[in-house]
């Protein structure tokens, strides 16, 4: 925002390609998958340590080994393209109008932070429940195979209001630990991880 509303009357000559190079989306994505990744990790830590206690199994589970290393990095890099392509994407249509309606730069700039705010206000729980929720999943997962137990998987629902029909539906529903659960019309070894954004997000 301060480098569009310092622009002076350059700023009315802005192109897309000039708010492209302003708004180093690359950058964006490396401090964003570098910031949650900490996140992830320690989600992964503890969820990996519940599923062994809860199971009772020998030994202790083991975050460095490469599935849990690399599936996190994955979730990271997803999580951190989505939230600034769709940030982008804002900016840029509100920005668009700005340049065409021959806006100041202090009124650009205000754009900016007003896009910037309506996207953290209106998605950032979403978007935190939704990573976590992904976190603990996957890390259980992986936890469960390394205990090494024959083991199934059973569907779980809250069975609340708040709950999605079809995730109520699935609930008992047992499969084997490394085959995928059949949810709303979707396939997936697990919640928050079934392919599906109707089934996945919040």
């Amino acid at each position: 925002a301060d480098q569009v509303g310092k622009g002076g009357r350059d700023a009315r000559r802005l192109t897309i390609k000039d708010l492209a190079r302003i708004f180093n989306r690359a950058k964006w994505v490396r401090e964003f998958r570098a910031g949650i990744l900490p996140h992830l990790r320690r989600i992964a830590r503890e969820a990996g340590g519940e599923v062994f206690d809860d199971l009772g199994a020998d030994g202790s589970y083991d975050p460095a080994r490469p599935p849990v290393v690399n599936a996190l990095r994955a979730q990271a890099q997803r999580f951190a393209v989505k939230v600034n392509e769709t940030t982008w994407n804002a900016l840029k249509d509100s920005l668009a109008d700005a340049i065409e309606g021959g806006e100041t730069p202090k009124e650009m700039a205000d754009r900016v932070r007003e896009v910037m705010g309506n996207r953290i206000r209106s998605s950032g729980e979403t978007i935190a429940r939704t990573e976590t929720h992904m976190a603990y999943q996957n890390t259980s997962l992986e936890a469960a195979q390394q205990t090494g137990l024959d083991l199934v998987k059973v569907w779980q629902s809250a069975r609340d209001e708040r709950v999605r029909d079809s995730h109520r539906d699935a609930h008992g529903q047992e499969v084997a630990i490394d085959k995928d659960f059949r949810v709303g019309g979707a396939r997936g070894p697990m919640p928050g991880n079934m392919g599906s954004a109707g089934q996945d997000i919040n």
